[in-house]
C-alpha cells in the first residue's frame, strides 16, 4: 500500500508540472477579445480563430442568454491531445438561426439598452485538473469574446421604437388617481410613426436611407404596413415584427405593476382579416403555425371561441369579447372555415403571447374577432390583416 501511495504522489507531481507549463502566466486574467460587426453579419456568420479545445458555451446580451437564437457550434469534442496537450486553433463561426431570430436579437439588444454580446468560450470540464489547480485551471480553460454591434439606421429606429413605446406606457401606468387608463397600441403605433420615425428618416442622407438592413427589418415593415402587423394572407402566425412592437409595452407594464397597492389590468385583443374569403379546403389550426413556443400556461391550447360574427360579417357594431380559456361562444374545431374564425384565432394567439409575458396575476385577458375589415374595397389588403391591442389599467399608486 505504501508503494502505491508513493506512485500516486509522483503522478500528481508530474501532472502538476505539466499543467504549470500549459498555464504559463495565466495568473493574469486575459482581456476579452473584441470584434466589431453589423448585426446582419450574423446571417452569414461571424467567424474568429480560437483554440480548438474551447467551445461556445453561452452567449449573453446583458444578463439574458440568447444562445438559443444561434445555430449549434462546436458539436464535436476534439481529441484528448488537442484538449490538453496542444494550443492548436480552429476557425469558429457564430450564425443566427433565421430572420425571426435576428429580429428577436435586435429587440433584446434594445430592451437591454446595449450594443454588444458576450460570448463565453470554455473547454471540457475535467474535475481532476480543476481539483489540482482550482481557479488557475478556470482561467486557462475559459475565454470571453465581446461582439460589438455597429449601429445602422435600423438599429437606431429599433431603439427609438422600443424606448418610446416603453416610456409612454410607463407614463400612463404611473399617473396618480383611480381613473382607468386606456392604452390603444394601434393609435400609439400611428403616432410613433408620424412623430418619431418619419422625422428621423427624413434627416438621413440617401446612402443611409438605402441601407440594406431595411430589406430584412421586420419591425419597421410591421410598423409601416409594408408587412402587416403580424400576419400573412390566410395566416395566424405571430411574426417577430409584431412581437417587437408588443414587447416594449409589455415590459413597461411588468416594471410598473410592482408600484401599485391595488392593480388590475385588462388586455383586450381584436383580430381582423382582409376581404379574401377562406378557401374551400379551409385552414388547419396547429400550434406550430402560431409562432408561440410555450403553451404551458394554457390548459387547452388552441381552444378558440368567438361570438357576434357570422357569414363573414359582424352581427352588430360592437365586438363580442370572450375570456381567454373560456368555453363560451362558437367553438373553432381543427380547421378555420371563415374570416370570423380567422380573426378570432389571430386575436387568441396574440392574447396567449401576452399572457406568457405578463402572467395571470391581476390580469384579465379577453379577445374578439373583428371579422373582415370593410373600410377598403380592396379584397387582398395587408393593412387589414391585423390585430389591435388595448390595455386598460385600473390601479391606485403606492405611497412612496
Amino acid at each position: 500500500m505504501a508503494r502505491k501511495t508513493s506512485v500516486s504522489s509522483n503522478t500528481k507531481l508530474v501532472l502538476a508540472l505539466a499543467l504549470t507549463t500549459l498555464l504559463g502566466s495565466c495568473s493574469r486574467e486575459p482581456s476579452p477579445v473584441r470584434i466589431n460587426i453589423r448585426l446582419e453579419e450574423f446571417n452569414s456568420g461571424v467567424s474568429f480563430e480560437e483554440q480548438m479545445r474551447l467551445k461556445v458555451k453561452n452567449i449573453f446580451v446583458g444578463e439574458i442568454s440568447v444562445k438559443r437564437l444561434f445555430k449549434d457550434t462546436d458539436d464535436k469534442s476534439p481529441p484528448w491531445t488537442e484538449r490538453y496537450g496542444s494550443i492548436k486553433t480552429s476557425r469558429k463561426n457564430i450564425v443566427i438561426k433565421n430572420e425571426d431570430s435576428l429580429e428577436e436579437l435586435r429587440q433584446t439588444l434594445a430592451a437591454q439598452d446595449t450594443d454588444h454580446l458576450t460570448v463565453i468560450l470554455e473547454g471540457d470540464q475535467d474535475t481532476i485538473w480543476r481539483s489540482l489547480w482550482g481557479s488557475y485551471y478556470d482561467q486557462w480553460n475559459q475565454k470571453t469574446l465581446e461582439i460589438y454591434i455597429t449601429r445602422t439606421p435600423c438599429d437606431v429606429i429599433n431603439r427609438i421604437i422600443y424606448n418610446k413605446i416603453n416610456s409612454i406606457v410607463k407614463e400612463q401606468a404611473q399617473e396618480q388617481g383611480e381613473t382607468d387608463k386606456h392604452i390603444d397600441l394601434d393609435q400609439l403605433f400611428t403616432l410613433l410613426l408620424r412623430d418619431e420615425i418619419e422625422p428621423y428618416l427624413a434627416q438621413l442622407d440617401k446612402v443611409k436611407k438605402e441601407d440594406p438592413c431595411f430589406n430584412t427589418f421586420q419591425l419597421y415593415k410591421s410598423l409601416t404596413g409594408e408587412e402587416i402587423r403580424g400576419f400573412g394572407s390566410g395566416k395566424y402566425r405571430l411574426g417577430e415584427g409584431l412581437k417587437g412592437l408588443l414587447d416594449p409595452a409589455i415590459d413597461a407594464l411588468v416594471d410598473t405593476s410592482t408600484n401599485w397597492t391595488r392593480y388590475s389590468l385588462s388586455v383586450r385583443v381584436v383580430g381582423y382579416t382582409d376581404l379574401v374569403q377562406v378557401r374551400t379546403e379551409k385552414i388547419e389550426l396547429r400550434r406550430e403555425e402560431t409562432g408561440i413556443d410555450d403553451w404551458s400556461k394554457i390548459e387547452k391550447p388552441l381552444d378558440v371561441h368567438y361570438l357576434g360574427c357570422s357569414n363573414d360579417h359582424l352581427d352588430g357594431k360592437n365586438f363580442a369579447f370572450i375570456r381567454l380559456s373560456s368555453s363560451e361562444g362558437k367553438s373553432i374545431e381543427q380547421k378555420i372555415s371563415n374570416n370570423c374564425e380567422l380573426g378570432a384565432v389571430r386575436a387568441y394567439v396574440t392574447a396567449v403571447y401576452i399572457l406568457n409575458k405578463l402572467g395571470r396575476d391581476n390580469v384579465e385577458y379577453v379577445y374578439a374577432t373583428g371579422g373582415p375589415d370593410f373600410s377598403s374595397n380592396k379584397r387582398e389588403d395587408q393593412n387589414k390583416r391585423k390585430i389591435n391591442v388595448e390595455f386598460i389599467i385600473r390601479a391606485a399608486r403606492t405611497d412612496q
